[in-house]
């Protein structure tokens, strides 16, 4: 043999190394960079994939014996069979077992469906009183929003600290002059409960306020008093859908009874005047004619009347359409009379109008008399330097009408007094729509006086928010009720007198109405004269009695009494009825309501057994409540 080539000799060399090393008879394999990285990731993409906790899980069960694979089989293995579900069937030769598993399965299917049905019934009744919860809510919230007002006034927030101990004094929720109004309520219900003669509601509650000495208080139900006091049946609006007030001799009465008050609030201001003057002036007799010339050398002595421009014809030494004008501002048109025949020949004309004006009660002249003094007016007089003829022939013969008078019409009180006297019946035919048209016609109705006041004017004119009182005077003076009355529950310290006007001229059929109990509080309806406005009761009475119908439920549903004869949109077709169970469902206090049964088993009335005594009506207002509640989910226990 040939000597060994080196290969052989190096492959031999490593064999015996291999062998050495315990390897075998394969030899090392040597690797690059590139092939020890890429196995790296490969035994990591393994690893990653199985989890990391998988293998702690495998090494940890492994050490105790524990093959993790097998175990996962074995659960995977067991039965999931849910609570409830049918057992399997037998065969149908083991008749024990087969009744079993049917009564079983009878058993398990009645206590799903129960249980599937009650869910269900769960799940209606929390959206009923879902429903119903959000509806009271939504009808509060509505109910809160009165009206709002053009005019805001900042008020400055005054920090006031009291010195005494809150937590000892009872809180009430109602002021003194809303517990004496609630309390002149009680009498008036309780009058006729027990079948008396139905007592003046306006004269009651205005009585029962006059002990605080508040003059602007005392004032409203003053102007309440004149304008509700017609002799006029008043029709109500709950009997036809006819606007109460819309009869032309029910606006005449009205005027009159505005006219009235205007003038006997002047006298007042002129004894005022007198009163507090230090000039010492001679009224001479007691009456009228003495006050006003008393009244006229004051305002001359201080210069508040100038003589400058006026009518040499004079009277006592007093300008006689000076004098003339404030005797008919006062209503004294009998002294007007004897001063004007006093002047002799000279004025017969006049004193022939104003005996004319006399004998057609006061109200006006006669058409003859009317086109007698335009005729005088517009050439003559119109353009005379005394303010005071002028005036005085514009209201007597409503002589056009656009000229305001500003030389002697100072205040809110005169203009509406020179207005109410201009008023006129338009002829047949003649349909004036607003001021511009009664402007050209030189004809004032009622009713473009009333759109003048509440459109054309409005809050904003009258600095309603500043002077409350003065705008209201002027709504209602123009027999504006409905539209005066919102407008004072409207401001927050006058709502409970709007409320308690609205509460007397409802019961004297004075207040229209809307048709419908979920109207807004104050609406206007289609059918009705423009710009006639019709008010809501239901909604005012149940707006006003929310802060303390909890806390005084005695007097809540004196006031829910006053709406005995309203009806209500839904069964009980009663908002009187309709209120006391919403009441008695809010508070949950059945047994003060409807009554109940006492310890020895005898019926204590309960608060509603107050307004009367026929078991019948009692009982509906129990079964509606009763009706109510059930459909509420909630229950009901009270003696019927």
């Amino acid at each position: 043999m040939g000597e060994p080539d080196l290969n052989d000799l190096l492959h031999a060399a490593e064999q015996l190394e291999c062998e050495a090393q315990g390897i075998g008879r394969l030899p090392r394999i040597e690797r690059s960079l590139r092939q020890l990285t890429e196995a790296s990731n490969e035994l990591w993409s393994k690893v990653t994939t199985t989890g990391a906790q998988d293998i702690q899980a495998n090494l940890l069960l492994g050490s105790k014996g524990v093959d993790l694979p097998q175990l996962s089989q074995k659960l995977d293995s067991l039965s999931t069979r849910k609570w409830f579900e049918s057992l399997e069937p037998i065969p149908d030769n083991d008749i024990q077992n087969f009744l079993k598993n049917e009564t079983e399965n009878a058993v398990l299917s009645l206590i799903e469906n129960t249980h599937r049905f009650t869910f269900k019934q769960l799940e209606q009744n929390c959206q009923k009183e879902m429903f119903y919860s959000w509806e009271n809510e939504k009808r509060k919230l509505l109910n809160s929003f009165m009206g709002h007002s053009i005019s805001v006034v900042e008020l400055p927030v005054s920090h006031e600290y009291s010195t005494i101990n809150e937590s000892q004094l009872t809180q009430c929720p109602m002021d003194q002059y809303e517990m004496a109004y609630a309390q002149a309520l009680i009498e008036y219900n309780t009058a006729i409960l027990c079948g008396d003669m139905s007592p003046n509601l306006v004269e009651k509650f205005a009585a029962a306020v006059a002990s605080f000495h508040d003059s602007k208080v005392n004032d409203m139900w003053d102007m309440v008093k004149y304008m509700s006091d017609l002799s006029s049946p008043a029709l109500s609006s709950q009997e036809s859908e006819t606007f109460p007030r819309s009869s032309p001799l029910i606006q005449a009465e009205m005027i009159a009874q505005a006219r009235k008050y205007l003038e006997n609030r002047y006298q007042l201001f002129m004894n005022n005047k007198l009163s507090q003057s230090l000039a010492e002036v001679r009224r001479g007799v007691p009456g009228t004619y003495s006050l006003v010339t008393a009244f006229l050398k004051l305002q001359m002595l201080s210069g508040s009347i100038s003589s400058l421009g006026l009518d040499d014809l004079q009277v006592d030494n007093l300008p006689y359409w000076v004098l003339v004008y404030y005797l008919l501002r006062c209503g004294d048109l009998e002294s007007a009379i004897s001063v004007t025949k006093s002047l002799g020949p000279s004025m017969n004309e006049m004193y022939r109008v104003l005996v004319d004006l006399k004998d057609n009660g006061g109200g006006r002249v006669s058409s003859k008399m009317e086109r007698w003094l335009k005729n005088q007016y517009k050439p003559y007089v119109r353009n005379s330097s005394d303010p005071y003829k002028r005036l005085v022939y514009s209201a007597l013969g409503a002589c056009s009408i656009a000229d305001e008078h500003s030389e002697v019409v100072l205040t809110a009180d005169d203009y509406l007094w020179l207005k109410l006297v201009q008023v006129r019946t338009p002829p047949e035919g003649v349909l004036l729509r607003d001021s511009h048209a009664a402007i050209s016609a030189d004809i004032l109705s009622y009713d473009v006086l009333q759109s003048m006041i509440i459109e054309e004017y409005g809050e904003t004119y009258y600095e309603a928010s500043v002077n409350p009182s003065l705008y209201f005077q002027m709504l209602m003076l123009t027999g504006q009720f409905e539209a005066g009355l919102e407008f004072l529950v409207r401001t927050p310290r006058l709502r409970c007198h709007g409320v308690h006007m609205a509460i007397a001229l409802l019961k004297s059929g004075h207040l229209a109405v809307t048709g419908s109990s979920e109207a807004p509080l104050l609406s206007i309806e289609s059918h009705d004269p423009p710009p006639s406005r019709r008010l809501n009761p239901s909604r005012l009475i149940t707006l006003y009695t929310n802060r303390f119908e909890t806390s005084a439920p005695r007097e809540a549903l004196h006031y829910y009494f006053t709406l005995r004869d309203t009806a209500a949109p839904g069964p009980p077709h009663n908002m009187f009825a309709l209120c006391v169970s919403a009441l008695a469902l809010q508070t949950r206090d059945y047994v003060a309501i409807f009554g109940g049964l006492d310890g020895e088993g005898c019926v204590s009335p309960g608060l509603l057994h107050e307004f009367g005594n026929r078991e019948s009506d009692i009982r509906s207002v129990v079964l509606y409540t009763a009706e109510s509640s059930e459909n509420k989910g909630k229950l009901l226990s009270c003696s019927l």
